[in-house]
C-alpha cells in the first residue's frame, strides 16, 4: 500500500511508579497531551515526516481522502515491536475490524464482524504471544478471539472464552507482554483484572477511579520497558502512567534533620504558610500571612533562616500584601513569587543589586489569578523548565503557567497571555490544598 497514511490519536497525559508489593502497579507521573499523543507513533515503515496526528477526542485512520474514525477510543489497540507499532487495530462495533499491519510491508485490512456476534463492546487488544485480536463483550462477559492470519485473509473465524462476572464492569483492554496476560480496567472502582494462562487469579492491582476513561494501553517508555497508560476523557485529556517495574524509579528515603518552633523566633512566626530554599544565600525563606493580625507582630512576616532553623533576617510584605500565603523563587534572576489568597494575586518581586528580598532596590508588580485560581494558597517555580505552579483552596486543582509571547508571567486571557495547563489532584487523594 503506497498511499500516505496519517494517524490521528487522542492526546492524553500520563503517570507511572513502582511498589514493593508484588504485582501492585504504582503511579509514576502524568504526560502532557502533546507527549501522550505520540504513544502510537512511530509506525514501522513510515517516517515521522510521513505521519501526522492531532489531539482529537477520537482516533482515526486516514488513507488518501478517506478517513475512518473509531467511534470509541477504547476500541483501538496497538502491538509494538520495540519502540515502533507493528499492528494497529480499530474495532467498529457490529461492523468491522480494521487492521493496519506494518510488521513487514504496510497494508490495511478490514473484516466484517458477524451480525450479533459482539453485543456490548468494551475493549480490544492484540495478544502478541498468540498473534490474535481479542475483543471484550461485556454482556457475557466473554472474550472473542480471532487470529491475525484470519483477519488478514478475511476469514471471520471467532472463538469465545467465558469470563467471571466482574469483567462486565471492565472498559478497556491492554496486553501486558512482560507477563503474557490480558489486563482489563474497571473505571468505577479503579481495579485492574487479568486473564492469564499462567496465573488463575483475576486481581491485577488497583489504580484509581477514572470517571471517563478515554484510552487504556501498554506502550514503550524511554527505557524500553512497557508501562500502562490510562487517559482521562476530560477536557484536558490527561493520561496517567503506571508501572510494575521498579528499575526506573528513584526511591528516596527522607531523613529528618530538625524540628523548628518558628513561634519561638524573635520576631515570631506563629503561622508560617510558605517556604522556599534560596541556594545563593543557603537560607530558607518563609512567609506568614497571619502574624501581622496578632498583638505579637514585631514588624516582620517574612523570615530567612538557616537550614537548621537559626533565624538570620526578618522583613515585611505589608508594602504590597498583608496576606503572603506562599512563596517561590526563580534562582536564575532572583525573582520571588508571593501568592495572596485574599486578593487572588501573584506578586512578582525582583531583588535588586543587593540580592536581598524586601529592600529599597526591589521592583514589584502583580498579576491576577482570580479568573482561574481563586483562593491562591501556594506557588512553586520549576527552575529547570521555567514554569510557575499555583494551587488554590477553592478547588483541588494545580495550575501550571508558561509565559506567552511577551516573555513574562502575567496570567491568562483576558488579563495576560500565559499558557496554562490544569491538573485535578482529587484522584490522587488530595482534599484541601491549604
Amino acid at each position: 500500500m503506497r498511499t500516505l497514511i496519517a494517524i490521528f490519536i487522542a492526546a492524553t497525559s500520563l503517570v507511572a511508579q513502582t511498589s514493593a508489593v508484588v504485582e501492585q502497579p504504582q503511579l509514576a507521573g502524568v504526560l502532557e497531551p502533546h507527549v501522550a499523543a505520540q504513544l502510537l507513533l512511530p509506525v514501522h515503515g513510515l517516517s515521522s515526516k510521513q505521519l501526522a496526528f492531532s489531539p482529537v477526542p477520537h482516533p482515526a485512520l486516514r488513507a488518501g481522502a478517506d478517513a475512518l474514525y473509531a467511534p470509541d477510543p477504547l476500541l483501538c489497540a496497538a502491538n509494538y515491536l520495540g519502540a515502533e507499532v507493528a499492528q494497529l487495530v480499530f474495532a467498529l462495533p457490529r461492523c468491522a475490524i480494521v487492521l493496519l499491519d506494518a510488521s513487514s510491508s504496510l497494508e490495511l485490512f478490514a473484516l466484517p464482524i458477524p451480525s450479533l456476534k459482539w453485543h456490548l463492546p468494551a475493549g480490544v487488544c492484540i495478544d502478541a504471544e498468540k498473534e490474535q485480536v481479542v475483543l471484550l463483550d461485556a454482556r457475557g462477559p466473554e472474550f472473542l478471539w480471532i487470529d491475525l492470519a484470519d483477519l488478514r485473509a478475511g476469514t471471520a473465524r471467532f472463538q469465545s472464552t467465558p469470563l467471571p462476572p466482574q469483567w462486565s464492569a471492565v472498559r478497556g483492554l491492554a496486553y501486558d507482554g512482560a507477563r503474557n496476560r490480558i489486563v482489563g480496567f474497571d473505571p468505577a472502582k479503579g481495579a485492574l483484572l487479568q486473564y492469564s494462562p499462567n496465573d488463575p487469579t483475576t486481581d491485577a492491582g488497583l489504580l484509581r477511579p477514572v470517571p471517563a476513561v478515554l484510552a487504556f494501553c501498554f506502550a514503550p517508555t524511554e527505557t524500553g520497558d512497557h508501562d500502562l497508560f490510562v487517559s482521562s476523557g476530560d477536557d484536558r485529556l490527561l493520561t496517567s502512567q503506571w508501572t510494575w517495574n521498579a528499575s526506573g524509579v528513584d526511591v528516596v528515603t527522607a531523613a529528618l534533620r530538625a524540628i523548628v518552633a518558628t513561634s519561638s523566633w524573635s520576631p515570631s512566626s506563629p503561622d508560617p504558610s510558605g517556604v522556599v530554599y534560596d541556594p545563593l544565600l543557603d537560607r530558607l525563606v518563609l512567609t506568614d500571612g497571619e502574624v501581622d493580625e496578632m498583638p505579637i507582630y514585631a514588624g516582620a512576616n517574612a523570615f530567612e533562616t538557616s537550614r537548621t532553623g537559626i533565624l538570620s533576617r526578618g522583613s515585611a510584605t505589608l508594602g504590597y500584601t498583608p496576606e503572603p500565603t506562599g512563596i517561590a523563587l526563580d534562582v536564575a534572576n532572583r525573582t520571588f513569587f508571593v501568592s495572596d489568597d485574599d486578593k487572588d494575586r501573584i506578586y512578582v518581586i525582583a531583588a535588586g543589586t543587593d540580592g536581598l528580598l524586601h529592600t529599597a532596590d526591589d521592583s514589584i508588580r502583580y498579576f491576577s489569578v482570580r479568573n482561574f485560581c481563586p483562593d491562591a494558597e501556594d506557588v512553586a517555580f520549576d527552575n529547570t523548565k521555567g514554569e510557575l505552579w499555583i494551587i488554590g483552596g477553592d478547588k483541588v486543582l494545580a495550575h501550571r503557567l508558561r509565559p506567552g509571547s511577551n516573555g513574562i508571567f502575567d496570567g491568562i486571557a483576558p488579563n495576560g497571555d500565559d499558557v496554562r495547563m490544569t491538573f485535578d489532584l482529587a484522584p490522587f487523594g488530595a482534599t484541601d490544598p491549604e
